[in-house]
C-alpha cells in the first residue's frame, strides 16, 4: 500500500510539474495543470500516507508498551540473578525487533528532507521518525536507569570505593560504560543509524553524573583530581592525534558521553590550582633560613661530604636532590616544613633540589601535576 501511494505521489509531482515547464514559455498568465484537480488528488495521497505512516507509528509504540508490560512485572514481582535480568532486559527485546525494524524504516526512508521547504509535508514524516525514538528511549529508560541508580548506589557505599574518588571513578565509569555498550548494540537491532541514540546514552549517564559530581567538587586534594583527570584522559578517551580520519560509526563513541564528567574535573583542578598559587606561592612569606643561601650551600656540601666519607656510593641524584638537615626553625613547624609534611599537597620533598627558593620548587610541582592536563581550548590557567 505505502508503495502504491508513492507511485501515485511521484506521477502526480512528476506530469503536473512537466506540464507546467511546457506550456509556461507559450503563456503568459499563470500556467494550470492540464489535469483540473490534480492538486486535490495531490494532497489525498498525501493525506493518505501520513494516515499510514501514522498506524505505523501506533504499532510500533503498541509494541513497546505490550514489552514493558511483561517485562517491568516480572522484574519487580521476583529477585532475578543477573543472568535472568540480562535475559528479561535484553533478550526479549530482542524478540520482535527484526519486524519492527523493518517497519520504522518505512518511516525513516520518507523522512528525507524535503526539496521544497515550503512544502512541509517531510517535517512531518521526520516527527513521526522522533516519537519512535522518543518512545524507545522513555521505554528502555524506565526498565534500566532504576538498575543503574541502585548499583552505582552500592558502588558509593562499599568499602573500597566510597572514600577514595578515583576508586569509584574506575568502577562506576567502568559499570556505566558496560551498560552503554549493550543499550548501543540493542539500538541497532530496532533502528538504522544513530539518530536520537546518544540524547538516550545520556539520560543513562545522568546517575552518574549525580553521583560524581558532588565528589569532584568536594575533592580538595590536587593529586586525586590529577589522578582522576588522567584516568579519564587515557581510558575512555580519544586521542586526537592518533584518531583515525574517519571514525567507525558501528563503535560506541563513548568520550561523548564521559566528556561532562571530565570537564567538571578539569574545572575543580583549576580551581584547586589556583588556590595553591595563591596561598603558597603569591602569599608565600620567606624566613631569614629561605633567604640565607650560603648557609643553605653549606649544609648540603657537608651532607655530601658525609655521604662520601661514610662509604655510600654517591649518586648524582643524591649530589643534587638530597635536602640539607632541617633547621630548627623549620622543624618548628615553619611553612615549608609544614608543606612538605601535608598530606593534601602530596608534596615529596626529595622531588626538587633543596637548594631551589622554596616557591619554585611549589611552582615545579603543581606544574608537573596539571601539565597536560587542563591544555584543552575551553580550560585555560590563569
Amino acid at each position: 500500500m505505502l508503495r502504491r501511494l508513492d507511485e501515485c505521489l511521484d506521477y502526480m509531482e512528476t506530469h503536473v510539474s512537466i506540464l507546467l515547464w511546457t506550456l509556461m514559455p507559450f503563456t503568459h498568465t499563470p500556467c494550470q495543470p492540464e489535469h483540473k484537480e490534480a492538486e486535490v488528488y495531490r494532497s489525498r495521497y498525501r493525506l493518505l500516507l501520513t494516515r499510514a505512516l501514522t498506524l505505523i507509528r501506533g504499532h510500533f509504540v503498541s509494541c513497546l508498551r505490550d514489552i514493558l508490560l511483561s517485562v517491568s512485572k516480572k522484574v519487580v514481582d521476583t529477585q532475578l540473578n543477573d543472568a535472568a535480568l540480562s535475559a528479561l532486559l535484553y533478550a526479549k527485546f530482542r524478540v520482535g525487533a527484526p519486524e519492527l525494524k523493518q517497519i520504522g524504516l518505512e518511516i525513516q526512508k520518507r523522512a528525507v528532507p524535503p526539496l521544497d521547504p515550503d512544502q512541509g509535508t517531510e517535517a512531518e514524516y521526520q516527527s513521526l521518525l522522533n516519537e519512535l525514538h522518543t518512545n524507545y528511549a522513555a521505554t528502555r529508560g524506565k526498565l534500566v536507569i532504576p538498575l543503574v541508580r541502585k548499583r552505582l548506589g552500592e558502588i558509593a557505599q562499599s568499602p573500597s570505593t566510597s572514600k577514595d574518588l578515583v576508586s569509584f571513578a574506575r568502577a562506576s565509569i567502568s559499570y556505566v560504560r558496560g551498560v552503554c555498550l549493550d543499550e548501543f548494540d540493542l539500538w541497532s537491532e530496532w533502528f538504522h543509524g544513530q539518530g536520537g541514540l546518544y540524547d538516550f546514552l545520556e539520560t543513562i549517564c545522568e546517575p552518574l553524573y549525580d553521583h560524581l559530581r558532588p565528589r569532584i567538587i568536594h575533592e580538595d586534594k590536587i593529586v586525586k583530581l590529577c589522578q582522576l583527570c588522567t584516568l579519564l584522559q587515557t581510558c575512555y578517551l580519544f586521542d586526537q592525534e592518533e584518531e583515525t580520519e574517519y571514525m567507525d560509526a558501528n563503535q560506541l563513541d563513548f568520550s561523548a558521553l564521559i566528556q561532562p564528567a571530565l570537564e567538571d574535573v578539569q574545572t575543580r583542578l583549576v580551581f584547586r590550582a589556583q588556590a595553591f598559587l595563591r596561598d603558597e606561592i603569591e602569599r608565600f612569606k620567606p624566613r631569614p633560613e629561605d633567604l640565607d643561601y650560603p648557609s643553605r650551600n653549606k649544609q648540603l656540601s657537608i651532607s655530601v661530604s658525609e655521604k662520601q666519607i661514610s662509604g655510600r656510593k654517591l649518586s648524582h641524584t643524591d649530589a643534587y636532590i638530597s635536602p640539607p638537615k632541617q633547621t630548627a626553625a623549620v622543624e618548628d613547624g615553619g611553612a615549608e616544613a609544614q608543606l612538605e609534611q601535608d598530606t593534601k599537597w602530596d608534596f615529596d620533598s626529595q622531588s626538587a633540589p633543596a637548594a631551589w627558593y622554596s616557591t619554585l620548587r611549589k611552582a615545579v610541582w603543581l606544574l608537573s601535576r596539571i601539565y597536560r592536563l587542563v591544555n584543552v581550548p575551553s580550560m585555560t590557567l590563569c
